[in-house]
């Protein structure tokens, strides 16, 4: 905050230098550095009358860490896992605070919990704290989801090789939506879309399974059935040389 008098005249002007290249101007302007260290701080106050005088000051900005972390397994009565990955630069992080937007806190770096109040959004925050005072804070929604049923059918009944077969994605889930796919078809080949076609080169059985996931990634239960393909029909015929006007026998 600027404390300067003025003995010129009662209009000032204040331009403000924060020793790495940004100015503002005003007489308590608000400024985050982006990184930590020292920094010579300038104030110029200039009146209208043109009477101009300057003052610096050190400071030194303590590095701030950078809040992070990763969710796995946000399934409706399953233990979430909480990861922390907050990093920081000159300092440590010595501890942090969960709060996972039902009433339970944790202190530990990687907690797990389970909702008990079912899907639904919650209101996460995580607090992260460094040795040197700072700290960082991280609100965001977390879903947690219903567990899909996975289910499928496929088409034709009856497959031969090099035919193709249309799948198509009967997944359901309670209250929620299905929003990814996971199907093997056995064979070494794979997809992600919620009804794909494959086509089978050899004969044989093949199990193709499907797990759907509701919009939080929450895997669902595995569907699996089974795909018998028979060799399909190899065309061959034969015709014997024939005069114009003569019949052909095949």
């Amino acid at each position: 905050r600027d404390w300067s008098s003025d003995v010129c005249s009662s209009d000032l002007d204040w331009t403000w230098d924060f020793g790495n290249g940004v100015q503002l101007t005003g007489v308590s302007p608000d400024y985050g550095y982006p990184q930590g260290g020292n920094y010579v701080i300038q104030l110029t106050v200039t009146t209208q009358a043109g009477c101009k005088d300057s003052t610096t000051r050190n400071v030194f900005i303590q590095d701030r860490p950078i809040g992070a972390y990763t969710v796995a397994n946000t399934c409706n009565g399953l233990p979430v896992q909480f990861t922390d990955l907050s990093t920081i630069a000159g300092s440590t992080i010595i501890s942090r605070w969960w709060s996972f937007g039902d009433g339970d806190t944790s202190a530990l770096s990687s907690p797990s919990h389970t909702y008990p109040a079912g899907a639904g959004n919650y209101p996460l925050e995580l607090i992260v704290y460094a040795a040197n005072g700072c700290s960082d804070t991280i609100n965001e929604d977390l879903r947690i989801s219903n567990i899909p049923t996975s289910s499928f059918t496929s088409t034709p009944s009856v497959v031969c090789t090099g035919t193709e077969v249309q799948f198509n994605d009967l997944s359901t889930v309670v209250g929620d939506t299905i929003s990814g796919w996971s199907w093997n078809f056995g064979d070494g080949t794979f997809d992600t879309i919620s009804a794909p076609s494959h086509v089978f080169n050899s004969t044989g059985l093949y199990t193709v399974s499907l797990t759907a996931y509701s919009p939080t990634s929450c895997p669902g239960t595995l569907f699996t059935q089974t795909i018998n393909v028979l060799p399909g029909p190899v065309p061959a015929f034969s015709a014997p040389d024939a005069c114009l006007g003569s019949p052909s026998y095949f």
